[in-house]
């Protein structure tokens, strides 16, 4: 258990770090030039609000990756893959989806397309989970009481 532990929690602090650079991309995407501006303008002036955000993720992909352990050990590799990368993009498009209106960026009526990104930030961060927990993770966490 401590080794899944210590995996989620080293893969959870990369992705936060990967996390800025993606929704940047993201806003590009979505908004323009100006949208990324307005974003990065935006986690400058409410620092604590992101490492809170991301605290918060710590506590629920870490306690994810703790529940996925054992499914992803007994079932074949690629269905823990799957079922890994579904479990993490549904909880974050939910996530996302109810948090923004929160944060002022959405009004809560309608789907947000940021949640679609994260549905597939989600999906990457799960499957990347299910690799990192197969194999000799995977057989200590289940030896350890």
């Amino acid at each position: 258990m401590r080794n899944t532990l210590m995996f989620a929690g080293l893969w959870h602090f990369l992705w936060v770090a990967l996390l800025i650079p993606y929704a940047v991309v993201v806003a590009m995407i979505l908004g323009g030039q100006q949208s990324a501006q307005d974003l990065v303008d935006g986690l400058a002036r409410a620092f604590a609000l992101a490492v809170g955000c991301a605290g918060a993720g710590l506590v629920l992909n870490v306690g994810l990756g703790l529940a996925l352990t054992p499914l992803v050990a007994a079932v074949e590799p690629v269905v823990g893959r799957l079922v890994a990368a579904l479990i993490f993009a549904v909880i974050w498009f939910f996530a996302i989806q109810d948090l923004l209106p929160y944060l002022g960026y959405g009004t809560g009526a309608s789907i947000n397309p940021a949640a679609f990104w994260a549905a597939f930030a989600g999906a990457a961060y799960g499957l990347v989970l299910a690799l990192g927990l197969e194999g000799p993770l995977a057989e200590t966490a289940n030896a350890e009481p």
